[in-house]
């Protein structure tokens, strides 16, 4: 069997659920964005898994939650998908928040090609640093 990080699966480690760990990622500053996602991000002393995302979709644009769900749903396939052309330095832990700014319910391939941009842009980052 494949380990985790090989497989394109979203498991539990990959998730960040604490309000503590979002706040700190978004105080870190370090943005990029490919329309209609922003990301933050940082790199932090390796835990469980290579890389850590959380989701957001805005409840002030998207009034219905089955909206919300909807777009935080793609954003995640998106980014299990695409997560394997990011390469992390062995010691560290890539944590990401994925925000939605678009105004428009999306398609999944608009997602898909603003994710590959978004991995991308932080891979140089990553790289120049």
């Amino acid at each position: 069997m494949q380990p985790v990080e090989d497989r394109a699966c979203f498991p539990v480690q990959e998730r960040i659920k604490s309000s503590l760990a979002i706040k700190s990622v978004m105080d870190e500053k370090k943005c990029v964005s490919s329309f209609p996602l922003k990301c933050y991000y940082r790199l932090v002393p390796r835990n469980e898994a290579a890389s850590q995302l959380a989701v957001v979709a805005s409840k002030r644009r998207f009034k219905h939650a089955i909206d919300r769900n909807r777009i935080k749903r793609m954003m995640r396939e998106a980014y299990r998908l695409k997560k394997g052309s990011v390469t992390i330095p062995d010691n560290s832990t890539l944590q990401m928040c994925w925000i939605f700014i678009g105004r428009e319910l999306p398609e999944y391939q608009q997602l898909s090609e603003a994710a590959a941009k978004l991995f991308s842009k932080i891979q140089s980052a990553i790289s120049e640093s």
